[in-house]
């Protein structure tokens, strides 16, 4: 996780907005050191490109809730992606339940990841928690930046 927050905190220190952070977008390089790299910018665009940032875009389960609610993407809005990807590899499940694309998207848009963390993550730490539920803030407000995340007790 160290490495995808260093990456993306690269990628926003240079006004980008990678906007589809998923497990299938993140290649390993090297097995044995396990170095890892973001793929597939298909969806990336600048911050300053007020118009794209506008467009909704990105994978159901990953998607920034505060998107849904015409908000504009941020930086924010690939914090709450690895946040879901943290999730993932934590619990090895989605962060959001469903049998459709449809009904992940209403979850995603309307559920409150940080009501169920401490259930579902109970083997990490408190401080690998918190920084969870910090992530996975439902509002881009309440979320911490790149460097934030890195700095955060959980890292130190």
């Amino acid at each position: 996780m160290e490495q995808l927050l260093l990456a993306v905190d690269l990628m926003h220190r240079k006004d980008i907005l990678h906007r589809d952070i998923k497990p299938e977008n993140i290649l390993i390089l090297d097995k044995d050191s396990l170095k890892v790299c973001f793929a597939d910018l298909g969806f990336a665009c600048s911050l300053k490109d007020h118009q794209a940032i506008s467009i909704k875009c990105g994978t159901p389960g990953y998607v920034d809730p505060d998107i849904f609610n015409c908000n504009s993407f941020s930086t924010k809005s690939d914090i709450f992606s690895l946040g879901s990807l943290l999730f993932n590899l934590i619990t090895r499940k989605f962060l959001f339940k469903g049998k459709a694309e449809a009904e992940i998207l209403r979850n995603n848009r309307r559920v409150n990841p940080q009501l169920f963390i401490d259930k579902e993550c109970m083997r990490v730490s408190e401080q690998c928690r918190s920084l969870l539920k910090l992530m996975l803030s439902p509002t881009q407000i309440g979320r911490p930046s790149a460097e934030q995340c890195l700095k955060h007790e959980w890292f130190c």
